[in-house]
């Protein structure tokens, strides 16, 4: 097996450098060189890293004076020893056969640029919060990722040849350097490839932590997305056309028309009618969930109705809430306002969202969201102290 540079970014010197370090020193590929590059730390900071670094005579410290993430994993790249250059982040952990069973990916599929696989985000208690199984067909993943970013950076194995091809991480970029990559990487012809296994878990550092962490990094995701979109190529249109009209006749059959060309040449025509078909024809196994859901929001209704209560406020701004009021008749009582951590202040679904600080006692609030309700319940804590009214959807209230 070839040899690894690991380039460890550290901007802030965080408790869990340490248990991050042991990952990639622990791992089952013992051929490496661990780079950790220090970004604007002081003195002292960086005497620590060298203390850290001291520990494994595979590691080394690189310090820079707040070059960026983008200029600093360029440097890094540079500085290397070896073609291949996996990625960690500080506060994360990875299994010990991660590279290994990465390695075996890219020796097998020569082609490939880099190597990602399936990760979890993992909450501040260690808890998996989701599991992100992004797909393992390089050629589906190619233009998923044009409607999304479904890999973690710091799970990335990547070839410096290719990373040098594309230009490296575009350095104007404060943020979403890496789904830039992507993109460029798919632009120019090239593939990447995921083991289908959990070799990655992406930490939370706190329980509001969110993985779109600002709206500057949510805009820049954006814009690399539409620019990635504009440089594609025009679809097969009669192709196309035949696959979205066979669609009323056979909605499975057109569905792997459609992502056969996606696989063959993504395009924005494609994409759309990708996403055209996942709406208006959605799988058994969401109907049958959308059901369950309408259902459960018209039990809640009917409680809240029997205890007198005509209007509430919903907790969160996201796709939840629209689908909520969506469904609002089946909800039954009135919405009259939004409350959100990360959107206060910011027009959504034609409310202005106010902090959850803003709660007075006697409001009654739903919880919205299916995937984060355990963690807003948990944040609503201090709202439930102060005599608001807290209901939750999808678990017992009482809990907690």
């Amino acid at each position: 097996m070839p040899g690894v540079s690991v380039l460890l970014p550290i901007s802030k010197c965080r408790p869990s450098l340490a248990r991050a370090f042991d990952a990639i020193s622990s791992q089952t590929h013992v051929d490496l060189e661990i780079l950790l590059l220090c970004d604007g730390l002081d003195p002292g900071d960086v005497a620590g890293v060298r203390d850290l670094a001291a520990s494994d005579p595979r590691a080394s410290v690189l310090a820079f004076e707040r070059a960026g993430l983008g200029a600093t994993l360029n440097a890094g790249a540079l500085h290397a020893r070896h073609n291949l250059l996996a990625r960690m982040d500080d506060d994360d952990t990875c299994p010990p056969e991660r590279f290994e069973r990465q390695l075996q990916l890219l020796a097998e599929s020569p082609s490939l640029a880099a190597a990602g696989c399936w990760w979890d985000i993992v909450n501040p208690n260690d808890a998996t919060r989701l599991t992100m199984r992004p797909s393992a067909d390089p050629s589906e993943l190619r233009w998923r990722l044009l409607l999304g970013n479904c890999l973690a950076h710091g799970s990335m194995l990547i070839r410096r040849d290719v990373l040098a091809a594309v230009g490296g991480y575009d350095t104007s970029l404060p943020r979403s350097q890496d789904y830039d990559l992507w993109l460029r990487i798919g632009q120019a012809g090239w593939l990447i490839g995921v083991v289908p296994e959990v070799l990655y878990h992406y930490r939370l550092r706190s329980e509001n932590d969110a993985l779109c962490s600002s709206p500057e990094q949510a805009f820049l995701a954006a814009r690399s997305m539409a620019l990635a979109w504009r440089r594609l190529l025009p679809a097969d249109l009669e192709a196309l056309i035949r696959a979205m009209g066979s669609a009323m006749l056979e909605p499975r059959a057109s569905l792997a028309m459609i992502e056969a060309q996606l696989r063959e040449s993504p395009s924005v025509e494609g994409l759309l009618a990708r996403l055209w078909h996942e709406h208006r024809f959605p799988s058994m196994e969401r109907r049958a969930i959308e059901v369950c859901r309408v259902s459960r929001l018209r039990e809640v209704g009917h409680e809240l109705a029997a205890r007198g209560v005509m209007c509430i406020t919903l907790w969160g701004a996201g796709n939840h809430t629209r689908w909520v009021l969506d469904h609002v008749d089946a909800l039954g009582v009135r919405v009259t306002g939004l409350v959100d951590d990360h959107c206060a202040g910011h027009e959504r679904f034609g409310f202005i969202v106010r902090t959850p600080e803003s709660l007075m006692p006697g409001e009654t609030v739903v919880l919205s969201s299916d995937s984060m309700e355990d963690e807003l319940w948990d944040r609503a804590a201090l709202a439930r102290a102060r005599g608001v009214t807290i209901e939750r959807i999808y678990a017992d209230r009482r809990r907690g």
